[in-house]
């Protein structure tokens, strides 16, 4: 009796080595910090989002992060680097489980469900019938579509200018509060030329990849890009981004954490010289001095957006930044004190392994200018539609702030350093910098530090702030929607190789 007991157990561990070896489990964690795996059974959830009630398919999921509250809405991913957000219908989950009977779960136990696919089941997945679109809500939302709009009418001035679907490769769109009129900004696939002013219509029919037929309100979109050059599985992290040419990415680096997922895209920065300050600028811009940086780093080529941001909430459970009713997604991150900026590079750094920081001002200016002398990054004159501020010829001009990524870059192939938001460095303000970080060091005052440097001007500023020189400065604790930051990475010895020709 007891030898058959005994094969039995034996028999039993054995089910369940062969089962974690041989066939694929989801893991589900419970909000007491359990962990099951097994078998979600569901083969379809049904999510009420802000533009309708849509059904996922199980075999393009890859998360589900179910929301603490009643009132917060749930968060799910795909394969093809979707984000979807709303309220899960379905009140219970339901685990097959190699020992032991199924496992039901209350969607009120559950914090999050990560999905495994067979390898079998990943290698019958269809293929794209077509190139889609990718469409970026205001709400953060991102997905993949294919449109049914065949003409763009676009009001300039009195004058309707007409755009075919297929001659424009992508749309941005802002709704003015204040003027009640849809702006929008549509790029001509053929020339990369823009072509800017007023959209009276307001409906906007696709179908995205799970069939569902979605009717959407242009004004909670941020941006389209048409028939994109998506790749299934080569690009989950599609950045929606003007000018960004392959041959930049050949300095930049990304860090991964633990689960896979990628920090922020960075660019790799050679030291250098620079002249700091602008003869003919503010009394702090004053007087001009050569600054030499000796260290090379990477820098964000963008400003931390609130997707980035949002990752950092759930993780540590800070409260999520305000919007200002403007949209999430690939918008900079605002409304966040310099000692919260700080906190979120600490977090980076522990996700990362790497030392990530705020800039010093003087490294600031220095990957503004990128080898430049002029006011601007791109020249003397301000031009038009060149950056997001109040008087710089945007659709976002004093209305809001821009996704990132929606102007030319500079000679380093940084977005953003001239308008849509300041950006926290980490200096203490100084109303002169007369021998300060001559060396790219950050100033601390050793009385104290009352203000922080903040840089780039933002949307609601004019031209004159925007300026590379340009420099203001905010209390360290004050949150503001005209504020953010980008990050900056030390490189170790074997990375700083790169940077050789």
């Amino acid at each position: 009796m007891k030898t058959k007991k005994r094969c039995l157990i034996a028999a039993s561990v054995l089910s369940a080595i062969t089962f974690a070896h041989t066939v694929w489990a989801d893991v589900i964690q419970t909000r007491r910090g359990e962990f099951h795996n097994g078998i979600i059974a569901q083969k379809t959830i049904q999510l009420a989002t802000d533009y309708g009630d849509i059904t996922l398919t199980r075999d393009r999921l890859t998360h589900i992060f179910f929301a603490p509250t009643p009132q917060a809405k749930d968060r799910v991913t795909t394969i093809d680097g979707e984000v979807f957000s709303g309220q899960i219908k379905e009140n219970t989950f339901v685990t097959s489980r190699a020992l032991g009977p199924d496992l039901p779960l209350d969607k009120a136990e559950i914090q999050l469900i990560e999905f495994e696919h067979s390898r079998k089941e990943r290698a019958q997945r269809k293929p794209l019938e077509a190139t889609p679109d990718i469409i970026e809500m205001n709400n953060g939302d991102v997905f993949l579509g294919y449109h049914t709009a065949t003409l763009f009418r676009v009001d300039q001035n009195g004058q309707t200018a007409i755009l075919p679907s297929t001659e424009a490769d992508l749309l941005d769109l802002t709704y003015s509060e204040d003027e009640e009129v849809l702006k929008i900004r549509l790029r001509r696939r053929n020339d990369q030329s823009w072509l800017s002013g007023l959209h009276a219509e307001t409906d906007f029919t696709l179908t995205d990849l799970n069939g569902n037929t979605l009717q959407l309100d242009l004004k909670s979109i941020q941006a389209i890009e048409f028939k994109s050059d998506y790749i299934r599985n080569d690009q989950p992290e599609k950045l929606l981004v003007s000018g960004f040419k392959p041959e930049m990415r050949k300095k930049t680096l990304r860090d991964h954490f633990v689960d896979g997922s990628s920090g922020p895209l960075l660019r790799l920065i050679k030291p250098g010289s620079y002249l700091r300050g602008d003869a003919n600028g503010d009394f702090d811009e004053k007087p001009i001095q050569p600054v030499t940086l000796t260290k090379p780093f990477a820098i964000g080529v963008f400003e931390i957006t609130f997707a980035e941001y949002a990752r950092y909430c759930r993780e540590t459970k800070c409260v999520p930044p305000e919007d200002s009713a403007w949209g999430r997604g690939r918008r900079p991150v605002i409304n966040v004190a310099w000692e919260e900026a700080k906190a979120y590079t600490r977090w980076l750094s522990e996700k990362t392994g790497h030392t990530y920081r705020l800039p010093s001002d003087a490294e600031w200016e220095y990957i503004s200018r990128a080898g430049t002398t002029t006011p601007y990054p791109w020249g003397d004159k301000l031009g038009k539609g060149l950056a997001n501020c109040a008087g710089c010829g945007s659709i976002w001009d004093s209305e809001k702030t821009a996704p990132v990524g929606r102007f030319a870059p500079n000679q380093f192939g940084l977005f953003d350093t001239s308008g849509n938001v300041f950006e926290w460095v980490e200096d203490c303000w100084n109303d002169q910098f007369e021998g300060i970080g001559l060396d790219g060091t950050a100033y601390q005052n050793p009385a104290g530090c009352g203000k922080r440097v903040i840089r780039g001007g933002g949307w609601s500023f004019p031209p004159k702030e925007i300026r590379t020189s340009n420099r203001w400065r905010d209390f360290p604790t004050r949150r503001s929607d005209d504020t953010g930051f980008r990050v900056l990475r030390e490189l170790d010895d074997q990375e700083i190789t790169r940077l050789d020709p």
